[in-house]
């Protein structure tokens, strides 16, 4: 009998630690490859609101302590952001520290780029779950990943939204774990902790609280806990979770007077700029009832640039929509070809287990982004805020891993998720090359 390949005597060489270790280090190394030259190029004029985002992080590292209602009005609009929750800028808080003020504004990008390696990292670990069988599948997550432009946009300067979507990330693998090996009560409350600083560095990312209870849930239907256990893990959850963010709400309760999330001060310092038609406040976007907010919020994902205004060629954008399609029509087969195998696995009780957690999973994966969705649309109608594709951010690794799993589906799937990557790669380089390389601006 061949013995196990060994690293030295008596220890067994983990192959499969190994080759997951270099698909990190691939997927980290062209992270940074692909975003550092956009960190660099990128003026700030052409970074969605990157100065009202930057005086937060300055005002907290030169001062440690958090905006007043005095500082935030008497600012205006340029503090904007001063009562949203802080957290998303730790990173570019704790790099702004160290450096003086003319270092300060690349050294907040960097807190952006830092944090978002995160979501690479976790993506191999997830695709490596949700794609047990199939390495490629598993593979093309942290690519599609690397490449996507308007995430490469994202984590190129400084914001909140790098820090939400890692958090999420981690809050997803770990949940999917859970489904299929268990989730014992102390990681149910290290997820609770998890999502209260996640609903501390954008509150967008809050949407995604159905999801996260529902995941919770799934693991403890999926591994059969009883009703009170899983009472135990949600109550747990939510002891964890107001511990990590309370505090900053009843601060917040007193100091901008019942704003608790800080909307209510942000939409009344913003709206001093805003157009008025007969005494009435006109928003910069469209109904949700119109077709020009779904559009919008399907563009802003895929790649929006500049201060929101410049676009891709716009066929590549229906290029994109028909991978879209086209892994919906994949998901459409699915129940076909699901119940063409059933009749194989129909005795084994472990088929039928793994079965059942399966498609729990998926089923989490999907409601990710439906309750992202329906956030934004929320928000639209309450006038909180318009259409954003990328506050679907937090479902990042969810809306790739479904993309990925339609096409799969399809007998030219690895020729689709293959010029899917290659297309993402091209628009991004392209973009940075026509408009940010050095002597385009």
């Amino acid at each position: 009998m061949t013995s196990a390949p060994t690293t030295s005597p008596g220890r067994t060489k983990p192959i499969l630690d190994i080759k997951l270790t270099q698909a990190v280090c691939f997927s980290l190394l062209m992270y940074f490859v692909v975003r550092l030259p956009w960190l660099m190029t990128l003026p700030i004029t052409q970074a969605p609101d990157e100065p009202n985002h930057f005086w937060v992080v300055h005002y907290i590292a030169r001062h440690m302590s958090l905006p007043t209602f005095d500082i935030v009005h008497s600012t205006g609009p340029a503090a904007e952001y001063g009562a949203l929750p802080p957290l998303g800028y730790i990173p570019q808080i704790l790099l702004t520290a160290l450096v003086p003020d003319n270092l300060a504004p690349v050294f907040s990008r960097l807190g952006s780029l830092l944090v978002g390696a995160v979501v690479p990292w976790v993506a191999v670990l997830l695709g490596k779950e949700l794609f047990t069988r199939r390495q490629e599948l598993a593979l093309a997550l942290p690519l599609l990943v690397v490449f996507h432009p308007q995430l490469v946009f994202v984590n190129s300067y400084t914001n909140n939204d790098s820090m939400a979507t890692a958090l999420a990330s981690v809050i997803i693998y770990m949940l999917v774990k859970g489904i299929k090996n268990g989730l014992s009560t102390g990681r149910a409350a290290f997820i609770g902790a998890l999502f209260g600083i996640l609903g501390l560095s954008k509150h967008t990312g809050l949407s995604v609280a159905p999801a996260v209870l529902t995941g919770i849930a799934m693991a403890g239907y999926a591994n059969t806990l009883t009703i009170s256990q899983i009472l135990s893990q949600i109550a747990a959850f939510a002891f964890a979770f107001l511990t990590a963010c309370g505090w900053f709400f009843i601060h917040n309760y007193f100091e901008f007077k019942g704003d608790v999330l800080g909307t209510k001060t942000m939409y009344e310092s913003w709206i001093t700029i805003l157009p008025r038609q007969n005494g009435q406040v006109v928003h910069p976007w469209p109904k949700a009832s119109q077709i020009g907010w779904w559009r919008y919020v399907f563009f802003d994902y895929v790649g929006l640039f500049g201060y929101m205004d410049r676009y891709l060629w716009r066929p590549i954008y229906f290029v994109y929509l028909g991978y879209l399609v086209t892994a919906f029509a994949g998901w459409c087969n699915f129940r076909a070809k699901d119940t063409e195998s059933r009749g194989a696995e129909e005795g084994s009780t472990d088929s039928l287990l793994d079965r059942k957690k399966t498609r729990l999973v998926w089923l989490l994966v999907a409601a990710f982004p439906s309750c992202n969705l329906l956030a934004n649309l929320a928000a639209t109608i309450t006038n909180v805020t318009g259409p954003h594709g990328r506050y679907l951010f937090p479902s990042e690794l969810c809306i790739l891993a479904l993309i990925i799993a339609g096409l799969s589906r399809l007998k030219v799937g690895k020729a689709l998720l293959l010029s899917l990557i290659v297309l993402n790669l091209v628009v991004t380089a392209a973009v940075w090359i026509c408009w940010y390389m050095p002597g385009q601006h």
